[in-house]
């Protein structure tokens, strides 16, 4: 099994998008930093999973955005709270909100060939190479 284990000042967690969801939303925190706590099984996470992934987009099979989007897509629930919080992105204009419901037959379309990992067509690991690619916004 593979996963994307997290640490915020908050505690630890399953995946790094749960960790920040917890902190973008002042969620309970994860599980306390200690040694051997990325050991934990499936279970041991079950909460977090019911917390955190059905505001998660990670598994769903979006089309690519432009690599030049100056946006985010949002689903209504994290919109919601999201202008809850003020958030600068919203304020500016910076998210879009994504409220499409896909059929089984859709989702089979989609999922054909789709990678999540894939969401732009060059890689980047640090600011310098968005910004020295011929993609940035």
């Amino acid at each position: 099994m593979r996963w994307s284990a997290s640490i915020t000042p908050k505690g630890c967690f399953f995946c790094e998008v749960a960790a920040a969801m917890d902190h973008v939303f002042d969620g309970p925190g994860g599980w306390p930093i200690e040694k051997g706590w990325w050991r934990k099984n499936p279970v041991d996470f079950e909460e977090q999973v019911k917390r955190y992934c059905p505001g998660c987009s990670g598994a769903v099979p979006l089309k690519k955005e432009s690599d030049k989007a100056e946006y985010d897509l949002v689903s209504e629930s994290n919109m919601v709270k999201l202008e809850a919080l003020k958030s600068p992105k919203v304020l500016k204009g910076a998210c879009r909100l994504y409220s499409k419901k896909h059929t089984t037959e859709e989702l089979k379309v989609l999922t054909d060939g789709w990678k999540p990992q894939d969401y732009r067509s060059f890689v980047a690991h640090k600011p310098e190479d968005y910004m020295n690619s011929d993609k940035s916004c």
